[in-house]
């Protein structure tokens, strides 16, 4: 079986214009996936996630949405995520900025992610109301992996 690494993605063969990072979008030269690539598609998947919406979905037009990426802006700020109280989404959006930073060598690590889940976001996420408790999971499965989840889990964990 044929194992296809990071080095051997390319956002030509899949992906998500309005989850690719800018660098990565149409024209720009690259567009082979790195983890910074990977951090600010995750950063626009927790957004997604927490705000039951698409990054920029008052723009429909997909590649109209990666070029209002490419110049720099991204989703705007709510008072409070569908999912976040105003309080958790006063702790999510630092660390969403952090991700999603426009120069990729300005974005957070893997590790540094799950060091700004674990000490600052996780814990606010963990109090009411219950459906950041929702997100919680998804952010611990992520980190963790859904085999070292689902035991705990109530709800079945797709893939097993």
């Amino acid at each position: 079986m044929l194992e296809q690494s990071r080095s051997q993605t390319d956002l030509r063969f899949g992906g998500k214009l309005r989850y690719a990072a800018p660098e990565l979008a149409m024209g720009s030269g690259q567009s082979r996936t790195n983890e910074a690539s990977d951090i600010y598609s995750l950063a626009m998947t927790i957004y997604a996630l927490a705000s039951l919406e698409h990054p920029f979905s008052d723009i429909k037009i997909a590649h109209e949405a990666a070029s209002t990426a490419r110049s720099g802006k991204r989703p705007a700020k709510p008072h409070e995520m569908r999912l976040l109280d105003a309080r958790q989404t006063e702790y999510l959006w630092p660390v969403l900025e952090k991700m999603w930073s426009q120069e990729p060598e300005h974005r957070l690590s893997v590790v540094q992610v799950e060091d700004e889940f674990r000490t600052s976001v996780s814990p606010m996420l963990q109090r009411k109301p219950i459906h950041s408790s929702s997100l919680h999971l998804i952010v611990t499965m992520i980190f963790k992996g859904s085999r070292s989840v689902s035991a705990s889990c109530p709800m079945p964990v797709l893939g097993q």
